[in-house]
């Protein structure tokens, strides 16, 4: 048996949660570690080992901000 969990995330696009993911080459929705841990089941911690690991895109303007469409990926 095959067991497989879905997180859908829900934003306006005129907020302030878009940015150019410079990797993934497009517009992208970006989240500081902590607002992805509390939308999904993964920790604040794993989030920064695969972002340490280049297993998720990031950017880091005045806190870092997460690519969901890479993070999507793993």
């Amino acid at each position: 048996m095959v067991e497989n969990e879905l997180t859908s995330i829900l934003v306006d696009r005129t907020s302030q949660d878009f940015a150019v993911c410079q990797k993934c080459e497009v517009e992208s929705l970006m989240f500081p570690p902590e607002r992805i841990a509390e939308l999904t089941n993964i920790s604040t911690r794993e989030i920064y080992r695969l972002i340490e690991s280049g297993k998720v895109h990031f950017i880091e303007k005045e806190r870092i901000l997460v690519c969901v469409e890479s993070l999507r990926e793993n």
